[in-house]
């Protein structure tokens, strides 16, 4: 029953995909106490067979070897993969993250990604959370969250007089940066009601 902690974490992860669980303190341990004997089990088996880094061990000595290589990069694997789960949610979604399930190095991780987020947005002048992807239509709905004053459509010449809280169905390229500031709300559909 080797490696079954390290599944159970990865299996936390799998049961719990739509929240962050709370970070495993005492699974990670016992991840890599396992770890540990494993590698400590190693050793002892090569020094008791006297090899050294250019001989093979005897074929009797190979599957319990192979066995112990095995139970410790499954191991890691699962701890990697557990820790990879919990750093990419934490990326994806930092502002729905709290603190109360991080570990200590996450709490760490969070707050300097924060920090580099802020400040990367401050640099370029638009929020990195916003649309990276050019929309599907090219004329969208929006709503005014900012009176703006007039601007004249280029494609069709018209003037749009942008008053806060009115909606208006303009091209997309005509008002990006007033998106990105938020200035302007994109709608979907119903929204405009």
């Amino acid at each position: 029953n080797f490696a079954i902690r390290g599944r159970d974490l990865v299996l936390e992860c799998k049961n719990n995909s739509s929240r962050l669980p709370s970070y495993n303190d005492e699974g990670v341990r016992a991840v890599l106490q396992e770890i540990t004997w494993h590698c400590d089990e190693l050793t002892l088996q090569v020094e008791s067979l006297g090899m050294d880094n250019s001989s093979k061990p005897a074929l009797e000595a190979r599957p319990s070897l192979l066995l112990h290589d095995a139970a410790i990069r499954r191991n890691k694997r699962c701890l990697l993969a557990y820790m990879n789960y919990r750093v990419n949610k934490i990326r994806n979604f930092p502002a729905a993250v709290s603190t109360a399930p991080l570990s200590e190095a996450e709490k760490d991780f969070l707050r300097e990604y924060r920090n580099l987020r802020a400040n990367y947005s401050d640099r370029v002048g638009m929020e990195v959370s916003q649309r990276r992807l050019p929309p599907e239509q090219q004329w969208i709905q929006v709503r005014v969250k900012r009176s703006l004053g007039g601007i004249v459509l280029p494609e069709t010449r018209n003037a749009v007089t942008l008053e806060e809280g009115t909606v208006h169905y303009v091209p997309y390229y005509a008002v990006r940066e007033f998106l990105q500031s938020g200035d302007l709300q994109e709608l979907d559909g119903e929204e405009s009601a």
